[in-house]
């Protein structure tokens, strides 16, 4: 976090609380004093009624900058001192209400320029009146759309509507009549008019309404990639360059409604266009471990790369071909995609998106060579390390990493200095080593291994760990 990040958390919290106190003393003092009501009227108030009017107005039109008006608290601190000085010194009030008065403007000018207020609360004005037009036409149809509406704002309201779930149909319909196309941009569409943002030509109301998993925006659509029209065919061609189907799983996070709706869409695509199935595809929906969706795609048509389709077979699972390709060639275990240098390695895949019936017959039948894999250079490149990262939260996952550590040991392949290192993962980890057939006297010789190698890195919690399983209870 950065200097002003600490500033609004540490200070501007004291600040707003020594602002108020002295409001409350102004008016309090304020029945009594002449000179503090002259303070209060003619000073602090015209200056706090344009913040609280300011941060109303931003508050109405939901601006993103309403956190703004936080930066004009010291502003307001130092103008309010001189407030209180200038009710005990009145022969010199007038220029102190100037000095203060000028000092707040210059201010709140200082904030906006270096936050570019302007164009941003312009940017937030334009939506909010956007998001209002979409609630009018939701309500109302075509009879909300006035002769004056320009094509940009079409396109927002038409991104707008993809990206709403509670859009209606006709909505959708009302917007499409007016002769924008939802597989363009809002500088395609709107060819010639200066209101364009320069953000909008990365953007289409169909691609946003694939990043948020709409469905219902997406079936809506659909219907315009149908038919063998002039314009059918060309949204079918545009379609087919961008592929929205890598989008669909590129934009996942992996919830369980995104997976539903994500498939939906899949399926609606692949009903018009099943060639969008591509290996490029495949790579996304592994990226995201979506396993549904690999079982369906897998029906259609499985991924020419033999990395993806050695990948999926771990997905969805199928576990006897795939053994049966491993112990052929066992070195599989070690390969990534060449045109992507940051694939992960197949047996990372495995390990972290895998299977868990998948895991646990490669680990019963023998076929890792735990010797080379454990002595590959990398703490990122350990494959217990992920093994215990994936698995340790279930008693079916513990079980298996228990059968991983002993396959790891029976080929001697365990290092016994990095032990600790492994004690200190997860709090089960001690049991777990138990269970994989390591006797306390090799988990404390480790701890002490790690004391005379690592300098007792992980020395400390990682007797505590084994002390707990390994002590006898009292």
């Amino acid at each position: 976090m950065d200097g002003m990040g600490w500033m609004i958390i540490l200070v501007l919290p004291f600040l707003w609380m020594g602002y108020g106190l002295a409001l409350l003393i102004i008016m309090g003092c304020a029945f009594e004093s002449k000179g503090i009501r002259r303070v209060l009227l003619w000073g602090v108030a015209p200056q706090f009624i344009i913040l609280c009017i300011t941060t109303l107005l931003l508050y109405w039109i939901n601006s993103r900058l309403i956190y703004v008006f936080v930066f004009f608290q010291p502003v307001l601190c130092i103008t309010t001192a001189i407030f209180l000085f200038a009710g005990k010194k009145t022969q010199y009030s007038r220029l102190l209400f100037t000095l203060s008065h000028v000092i707040f403007l210059a201010g709140v000018l200082y904030q906006g320029y270096r936050e570019n207020l302007q164009y941003i609360i312009n940017n937030d004005w334009k939506e909010y009146k956007i998001t209002r037009l979409f609630e009018q036409v939701q309500d109302n149809g075509a009879h909300a759309l006035k002769n004056d509406v320009t094509c940009s704002e079409l396109m927002q309201l038409l991104t707008l509507a993809a990206e709403r779930d509670d859009v209606k149909e006709e909505t959708l319909r009302t917007l499409i009549a007016k002769r924008v196309s939802p597989f363009l941009t809002m500088s395609d569409n709107c060819t010639g008019e200066n209101s364009v943002e320069i953000y909008s030509v990365y953007t289409t109301p169909f691609m946003a309404a694939i990043q948020n998993h709409n469905i219902h925006s997406v079936r809506f659509f659909s219907q315009l990639l149908m038919g063998n029209s002039p314009k059918a065919k060309n949204n079918r061609d545009i379609v087919r360059r961008a592929n929205p189907l890598i989008e669909v799983y590129k934009y996942s996070h992996g919830s369980k409604k995104q997976r539903k709706s994500g498939l939906e869409i899949s399926k609606q695509f692949m009903a018009i266009m099943p060639e969008l199935l591509t290996d490029a595809v495949w790579r996304a929906v592994l990226n995201v471990y979506d396993a549904d969706a690999a079982r369906w795609f897998w029906r259609k048509q499985p991924p020419e790369n033999r990395l993806y389709r050695l990948k999926a077979m771990a997905l969805i699972p199928q576990t006897d071909a795939l053994l049966a390709d491993i112990r052929q060639t066992p070195e599989v275990l070690n390969i990534s995609s060449e045109s992507e240098p940051n694939e992960e390695e197949f047996l990372h895949f495995l390990i972290n998106g895998g299977d868990i019936t998948v895991i646990h017959a490669l680990v019963e039948k023998g076929i890792v060579n735990w010797q080379h894999l454990m002595n590959i250079e990398g703490f990122d490149k350990d494959p217990l390390i992920w093994a215990i990262s994936k698995l340790g939260e279930t008693d079916n996952d513990r079980e298996v990493l228990a059968l991983i550590i002993h396959d790891i040991n029976a080929q001697n392949a365990l290092p016994e200095d990095r032990i600790a290192k492994y004690l200190t993962r997860t709090g089960s980890m001690g049991d777990i080593f138990l269970k994989a057939g390591l006797h306390c006297d090799k988990l404390y010789s480790a701890i002490e291994s790690d004391k005379k190698r690592n300098n007792g890195m992980y020395s400390q919690n990682a007797r505590e760990e084994v002390d707990r399983v390994c002590t006898p209870a009292k």
